[in-house]
């Protein structure tokens, strides 16, 4: 990180919006070469146990989320002009008006996420406890996939993947409100992770998961419930209200 901040305090703004890329390219491959089920069973034997693998998983991750975070914070933020873009939407209050909304929907996807049990994550630890597949479902029998039941509840019936949904919503949402070519670069991170990261989680699930689980959810918001597949009246009936509340009314304080 020391010789990448260097080079962008000598270069300028131009050369740290590059390091920025290259460090959601790192992040996001580790991310999913590692969590990948052949390349993540092959680095539990080498090292012995699965817990020292979650632990050098999560050195990796911060090792390449820490320094991209940083360099954006410190060299690249308001950085660079795109044309065309930059000057229309700066002054645009229907892409400010937007980024925002984009922005409500993302604080009210992360309350519910984690204020309502996952399960995918659910399903995982009591497999886990069974010992038929490790925590992130890189195996798996036919009888735990067909057997047992995951209850779909609240933004789960909306998608099956709300907190990387909440993220990528954040990330669009600045990328609206902040538009020099450092903040979109670094907020574009975030739906870039969804969009790969979502997919990759799928297939790794789809060994332990019933297929009924599938049927009832979607990976793009409200798909299942467009197809009806699942409710959107069941859905909102089951989010944490207090939560929700919150979600609305917080982001009044930074208007």
């Amino acid at each position: 990180m020391a010789a990448a901040a260097a080079a962008a305090s000598k270069s300028g703004g131009a050369a740290a919006i590059k390091y920025v890329a290259a460090g959601w390219a790192a992040f996001t491959g580790t991310h999913l070469a590692m969590s990948h089920p052949p390349v993540r069973d092959a680095l539990i034997r080498q090292l012995g146990d699965e817990g020292r693998f979650r632990g050098l998983y999560s050195a990796v991750s911060l090792a390449t989320f820490a320094p991209t975070t940083f360099l954006y914070i410190r060299y690249t933020r308001g950085q660079g002009v795109i044309p065309g873009w930059t000057a229309v939407a700066e002054g645009s209050r229907a892409v400010r008006a937007g980024g925002l909304a984009l922005k409500v929907a993302a604080g009210v996807a992360y309350g519910q996420a984690i204020s309502t049990p996952n399960p995918i994550m659910e399903r995982a630890m009591h497999a886990a406890k069974d010992g038929t597949h490790d925590k992130d479902g890189a195996q798996g029998t036919g009888a735990e996939k067909e057997g047992g039941e995951v209850a779909v509840r609240g933004i789960y019936r909306i998608t099956r993947h709300a907190l990387f949904t909440s993220l990528a919503l954040l990330g669009a949402g600045n990328m609206l409100m902040r538009p020099f070519a450092g903040d979109v670069v670094y907020w574009a991170g975030y739906p870039l992770i969804w969009l790969l990261g979502c997919p990759h989680q799928d297939m790794r699930q789809r060994a332990v998961l019933p297929n009924r689980f599938f049927q009832e959810t979607s990976f793009l918001p409200f798909a299942a419930i467009a197809e009806g597949r699942n409710s959107l009246r069941d859905a909102v009936k089951e989010f944490n209200k207090p939560v929700l509340a919150t979600s609305l009314i917080v982001p009044l304080f930074f208007l």
